[in-house]
């Protein structure tokens, strides 16, 4: 199971440099983990118990598209990954 999602890129996401900023990237990571984990059922998902990053290059800026994408790459008796 995957959940796709896309949007364009408005100011409010921006850093002052102009790039998207970091906490929006892990916001939607995070969100978006939830929502996969809801889509086989589960809709009490709880809480992130290790959630990081790092960052290669910029998001993109003003205008620019985002394309993220969470799968489901597995479920135990207490945790989805």
């Amino acid at each position: 199971m995957s959940i796709n999602y896309n949007s364009e890129s408005y100011n409010s996401f921006l850093t002052h440099e102009g790039v998207v900023h970091g906490g929006l990237i892990l916001s939607l990571t995070d969100t978006l983990g939830s929502l996969v984990v809801a889509s086989k059922g589960h809709f009490m998902t709880g809480v992130s118990t290790d959630i990081g990053t790092s960052f290669v290059r910029a998001a993109g800026g003003t205008g620019d598209v985002l394309y993220a994408k969470a799968v489901l790459a597995g479920m135990g008796e207490q945790s989805r990954f």
